[in-house]
């Protein structure tokens, strides 16, 4: 198996259509490739659910059909997988309606067991399938080509067919390093991504990470990171609240002192706490007298990250609420431990080139998508992409896409829950301050409409049915290329006067506006279109 998935677009010789694939999926079909060229007869991959292991296995199954033909067996966890992954093929694979009937059986574990005869078959995928052990045993011991694709954390494969078999794992950990989710596409990234912004934060101050923790049994510190002989021993915790009240604060360092008391740290070492929410300064000082550990709090990291657009972005996208008006301040305790902190400034100018960067091309992105229903996805996508990158990190705690209301009638291609601010001494920003403030709204709906026209008022008539007071929804944002008709809106003018709905267009020209903008005055400039249709509507 010499062909090499070395680029983005799969071709597989005309049989898949061209499909897009983030790194990671590449990775991991040439490591199954290359897993086949030497002859390794269990090969395991493990992703998280919802990852995209479907295009993997599609690309695999036409790659064992093409390049070593043979009867292949596809083994499911469930029905509804099978179906998915039926889909994905029929989706992804133009000739598997052909190649189906005769060489591709897929079935569920408990069938196959039941009706199929394995030792036909000599390639079978498992696919999030559990396997019972005399089954297992008796793979291993045939001379068969056994592919499990399971979700990360399965122990499955390590117990019967041993770690040497994994040729390739990617962890929430992984994804979120790498950019691909973040806390508000997935409550799970939120602990990778605190840790992936403190490990950043020490790496900016020439500490990094070491493979310390690989040698000691059952650690529970996030991270040891060095600079020198000294080492910094991380553990991050994040709350909901913005300040962490007395009992929490007090559970968690009984939490890091025992942890400390167990595990033997050098007197030169420090124990660093990382806590995105607020700690009143006298228990910082504390806790750094009585037991020698630095707890750096949302006041001491917005100091900290301010200088650098990509630190303070990744910051805002670990609280639960925003930051425009945390001025910050430094941490007593890293100065009393004598610890360096400058920011590398030749970095953060490279931040700021690479936000340029990115700008840039979410802007061609846009004006290369054609307009219709045929490119609506590919509009949606990088609309999504660009709502995403101006507000999602400073102003949303989750931004999900393509959410259902209960009963199914009604399908809203983004909504996000907004960061609320929980001081009275600090404010919003005036724009997310007067939704929830004034139109009672703590969510908000981003839809896009791919359209070479203007939109007309029934879309407008169709967003509304999805805001309602109860649900402290009643905002919508339609983001379209021409924006409203006359029509509409005088339509999005009667929701509001008739049912205090709010409901405001952006077009394209507008997206490209705030994105040459940036994303700290994105916001000030849809508060501009909010105030000029407001003031136009008469009585």
């Amino acid at each position: 198996l010499k062909t090499k998935c070395d680029i983005a677009i799969l071709r597989g010789c005309g049989y898949m259509k061209a499909t897009q694939l983030r790194s990671y999926q590449i990775k991991a079909i040439d490591a199954i490739q290359e897993a086949l060229e030497r002859n390794q007869k269990h090969i395991v991959i493990e992703l998280p659910a919802g990852f995209g292991k479907g295009l993997i296995f599609a690309k695999t199954v036409e790659n064992l059909n093409r390049i070593k033909p043979g009867k292949i067996l596809v083994a499911t966890g469930s029905i509804s997988i099978k179906k998915k992954i039926e889909q994905e093929l029929s989706t992804n694979f133009q000739e598997f309606i052909q190649v189906n009937s005769n060489h591709i059986a897929i079935d569920t574990i408990q069938r196959v067991l039941k009706y199929q005869e394995i030792n036909e078959y000599p390639v079978i995928i498992l696919y999030d399938a559990s396997i019972p052990k005399p089954v297992c045993e008796s793979l291993i011991r045939k001379d068969t080509t056994v592919i499990m694709f399971s979700t990360f954390g399965v122990e499955t494969s390590q117990k019967w067919f041993g770690p040497k078999t994994i040729v390739f794992s990617y962890s929430y950990q992984d994804a979120t390093n790498d950019g691909y989710i973040t806390p508000a596409m997935d409550e799970k990234a939120l602990e990778p991504a605190t840790i992936a912004f403190s490990k950043q934060l020490l790496a900016q101050w020439g500490y990094h990470e070491t493979d310390f923790l690989s040698g000691m049994k059952g650690q529970a510190w996030d991270a040891i990171v060095c600079k020198g002989e000294q080492k910094i021993w991380l553990e991050c915790k994040t709350y909901k609240s913005q300040v962490v009240s007395p009992s929490a604060a007090s559970s968690l360092l009984n939490t890091i002192v025992m942890r400390k008391t167990k595990q033997v740290i050098p007197q030169k070492d420090i124990v660093l706490l990382v806590v995105p929410s607020r700690i009143p300064s006298f228990e910082k000082d504390e806790i750094y007298t009585r037991f020698k550990i630095i707890v750096l709090d949302i006041e001491n990291l917005v100091f900290y990250s301010k200088n650098s657009p990509d630190l303070l972005k990744k910051l805002s996208q670990i609280t639960y609420f925003p930051l425009d008006y945390i001025e910050g301040a430094p941490s007593k305790e890293i100065e009393r431990a004598g610890l360096s902190v400058s920011l590398n400034t030749g970095e953060i100018i490279y931040e700021s080139e690479r936000e340029d960067t990115e700008a840039r091309e979410l802007i061609q992105q846009l004006k290369k998508c054609k307009s219709g229903k045929t490119h609506s996805s590919d509009y949606e996508n990088v609309c999504e992409k660009i709502v995403r990158t101006l507000f999602e990190a400073n102003y949303f705690n989750t931004l999900t896409r393509q959410h259902k209301t209960k009963d199914e009638h009604f399908r809203m291609y983004l909504i996000g829950s907004l960061k609320i601010n929980q001081s009275n001494e600090e404010s919003m920003h005036p724009l997310w301050q007067m939704l929830v403030q004034h139109y009672n709204s703590h969510f908000v709906v981003f839809e896009f409409k791919n359209y070479s026209k203007e939109i007309d008022q029934n879309l407008v008539y169709i967003t509304e049915k999805y805001l309602f007071d109860a649900a402290l929804r009643n905002v919508a944002f339609i983001i379209s290329r021409k924006g409203f008709s006359k029509s509409a809106k005088f339509a999005a003018e009667g929701c509001l006067k008739e049912h205090g709905k709010l409901i405001l267009d952006v077009t394209e020209d507008d997206l490209i506006k705030m994105l040459d903008a940036k994303s700290d005055k994105a916001a000030d400039y849809l508060l501009g279109k909010l105030e000029e249709f407001l003031m136009r509507i008469s009585k």
